[in-house]
């Protein structure tokens, strides 16, 4: 679907079931006020989403049923910002990929991934921190639920955030969940907050020269084998004043 020169307050909609389908959304040059919705049910589908120099959109993405190898691209910016846009991404099942790169202010990105060895980054070739889901600008919020069995193998989510202002949430539930975190370029006043459950869990959290921000990872159950880093600052010669880091462990062997 392709709609473009100005699209303001336009729906696309498509719906697919089976295996190796391909969803394909286009809405640019000017798109406002506009809706892009994709649903899938089985494995090995790819759904791609874009939205470019707008304000006001939103991305809906549901791959239904519990299957595998489905993969998703959400892209909002092409150069421009976009702002005030929201994306949905909702993978049930086994090695599905999510990838997301998100420009301008007051965005708001929502993945949930239920299964084993899902992931969650940026996308190839396209943004210069490929391996990161990427949001650029000011008082943007990612939200970011995924869940394993308690037999694993758990789940990884990559996410960068670069501004000011903006709030950062992942909760992964399970075993073996891995977790990296940025918010960098300057960013102030930002928030980043990682909570795990379960046993040989990672979660890193690093904030790049910036002033006035909190990090915190909490290691919620009691578990074993856990890993907690936080850093905060880059070298000894640029300042990053004012920041807050806690991080919680509970079991053994953490």
């Amino acid at each position: 679907i392709y709609q473009s020169n100005n699209a303001t307050d336009n729906v696309a909609t498509i719906s697919q079931s089976g295996a190796t389908n391909t969803a394909l959304s286009y809405q640019i040059a000017n798109a406002s006020s506009s809706t892009a919705t994709t649903s899938q049910s089985g494995t090995s589908n790819q759904s791609f989403a874009f939205q470019a120099s707008g304000a006001d959109n939103s991305i809906v993405i549901d791959q239904l049923t519990t299957g595998s190898l489905n993969v998703v691209q959400v892209y909002q910016g092409d150069g421009a910002a976009t702002n005030r846009n929201s994306t949905s991404v909702t993978q049930r099942g086994t090695s599905n990929t999510a990838q997301a790169d998100v420009l301008g202010n007051d965005n708001v990105m929502t993945a949930s991934q239920t299964g084993r060895s899902n992931l969650i980054r940026g996308i190839l070739t396209v943004s210069p921190f490929s391996l990161f889901a990427s949001q650029y600008g000011n008082r943007g919020l990612i939200t970011i639920t995924q869940t394993s069995p308690d037999a694993g193998p758990g789940n990884r989510a990559d996410v960068d955030q670069r501004g000011n202002d903006n709030v950062m949430t992942i909760d992964q539930s399970g075993t073996s969940h891995l977790s990296r975190t940025r918010q960098s370029a300057g960013a102030a006043s930002s928030t980043a907050t990682v909570g795990q459950s379960g046993s040989t869990n990672s979660g890193t959290i690093t904030q790049f020269t910036g002033t006035g921000n909190q990090a915190t990872i909490d290691q919620l159950t009691t578990g074993s084998g856990n890993i907690a880093v936080i850093t905060q600052g880059v070298n000894t010669t640029t300042a990053s004043n004012n920041n807050t880091s806690t991080i919680t462990q509970r079991g053994n062997s953490n």
